[in-house]
């Protein structure tokens, strides 16, 4: 195989592995300082944040528990940690850009992931 092959190879075997396996949608996007997400909430709407969540979350992560990717009931995550997490991705998790999740649904998936201690909003 020659050198151009491998290479094709190896970029198709990384896209791969950073879709999550349930049919995750993300887009690809590389945030490295979690600190541009320190800002006040724009939105909390949490019935609107279950919905982006049930688009984009549940099939990883089913009611906030296990599944292809692990859980996050109970994380407590900061408002910047998490926009960070869900812009960035981490570990095989997609990142999701402002194209995917615009920054009021983020916020709103704050709210909801409130619910179940995903993420403090007391922060």
């Amino acid at each position: 195989m020659g050198n151009q092959s491998v290479l094709v190879l190896a970029i198709g075997i990384l896209a791969m592995s950073t879709a999550c396996s349930s049919g995750g949608s993300g887009g690809s996007t590389t945030v490295v300082n979690v600190d541009a997400f320190e800002y006040p909430m724009v939105s909390s709407d949490a019935a609107a944040g279950q919905e982006v969540y049930a688009t984009f979350c549940e099939g990883c992560h089913p009611n906030g528990m296990e599944g292809d990717g692990p859980a996050i009931v109970g994380d407590m995550l900061t408002p910047a940690q998490m926009r960070w997490r869900v812009r960035s991705g981490e570990g095989g998790m997609p990142g999701f850009d402002a194209s995917k999740i615009s920054k009021t649904e983020l916020d709103d998936l704050l709210a909801y992931t409130a619910t179940f201690q995903a993420v403090n909003l007391g922060q």
